[in-house]
C-alpha cells in the first residue's frame, strides 16, 4: 500500500501553521505552503550550481535546515497531542482489503508524520511491520524530502544520497513485483515528479500486477493519472473507492488493444 496525507486528519495542519507568516489573520493554503517550500528548494538548487560564492549557499543552507527542523517541531507536536490521527476508514481498509489477501505486505508513505505507523501497530498483529518513508520522516528533519526535490541533489551529503537512493531501489523492486497495490490518499501531484517515474518505471516492467485500489475523495483525478502511467502491454483492473464507501468500487480500467 502507498499512502499519503489523505490517510491523515489535518495532515496539513502543522504544515500550514509553521509557514504562515505571523502577520497573517487565517493560515496560509496548501498552494501557498507548496510555493513557499518549493521556492526554499530552488534557491539553493540555483546557487549550488550557479555560484561560486559560498555565502549564498550556506545562507540556502542554513535556511532550509532550520525550517525543515521546525517543520518537524510542529509535527511531532500536532502528532503527540492528538491533534492529528488516521482516518476511521484506515482500519476496514487493512480488515477487508488487505489482510484477507496479502502474505506479503509493504507499506510506503510520502508522509513526513508517523500517525499511521503507530495506528498498524495498535491495531494489526503484524510480525513484522516495515512502513518505508519515502520522502522522510519527522524523526530526523535531515530526512525531509520538500516539493520538487530529487533524491540526487548538489546540496546533500553523499551518504544522504545513498540513504535515499536505497529506499528508491527498495520501492522500485517491490512494485515491480506486486499483484495488488493499493493507493490511498495520495496524489501523484505534479510536485512530486520522481516518484511519478519511479512507479511508471515499476509498471513498465511489471508482468505480475492484476489490480490497483484506488482509495480517494476524488478517485476519478487519481485514476485518470495512472493510467497514464500504465504501459499498454496488457490489462490492470484499476478500481476507485470512496472512503465512505469501499464496498462499491467504480471501475477506471482501459482496454488497449
Amino acid at each position: 500500500m502507498i499512502f499519503g496525507s489523505g490517510a491523515i486528519e489535518n495532515s496539513w495542519a502543522p504544515i500550514l501553521k509553521c509557514l504562515t507568516p505571523h502577520n497573517f489573520t487565517n493560515d496560509i493554503t496548501k498552494d501557498a505552503a507548496n510555493s513557499a517550500l518549493a521556492s526554499l528548494v530552488y534557491n539553493l538548487r540555483f546557487h549550488t550550481s550557479e555560484s561560486n560564492n559560498d555565502d549564498n549557499i550556506n545562507k540556502c543552507q542554513i535556511k532550509l535546515k532550520n525550517k525543515r527542523k521546525d517543520l518537524c517541531d510542529y509535527i511531532q507536536y500536532y502528532q503527540e497531542s492528538g491533534q492529528m490521527r488516521v482516518r476511521k476508514e484506515l482500519y476496514e481498509i487493512i480488515d477487508t482489503m488487505i489482510i484477507p489477501y496479502c502474505e506479503n505486505l509493504l507499506f510506503i508513505t510520502t508522509n513526513w508524520d508517523t500517525v499511521v505507523d503507530e495506528a498498524l501497530l495498535a491495531h494489526t498483529s503484524f510480525k513484522s511491520l516495515k512502513v518505508i518513508h519515502l520522502h522522510g520522516t519527522c524523526n530526523d528533519p535531515n530526512t525531509l524530502y520538500l516539493p520538487t526535490e530529487v533524491s540526487y541533489e548538489k546540496y546533500r551529503s553523499q551518504e544522504e544520497q545513498q540513504q535515499m537512493r536505497v529506499k528508491h531501489s527498495i520501492v522500485m523492486d517491490q512494485l515491480s513485483f506486486a499483484q495488488m497495490i493499493i493507493l490511498y490518499g495520495i496524489s501523484f501531484s505534479a510536485l512530486d515528479a520522481e516518484l511519478v517515474q519511479l512507479f511508471t518505471s515499476s509498471m513498465h516492467i511489471n508482468d505480475s500486477l492484476e489490480n490497483i485500489k484506488i482509495i480517494d475523495r476524488h478517485p476519478q483525478c487519481v485514476a485518470e493519472k495512472i493510467n497514464i502511467m500504465m504501459t499498454h502491454k496488457r490489462k490492470v483492473k484499476i478500481e476507485g473507492f470512496c472512503p465512505e464507501d469501499l464496498h462499491n468500487p467504480t471501475d477506471f480500467s482501459l482496454e488497449y488493444n
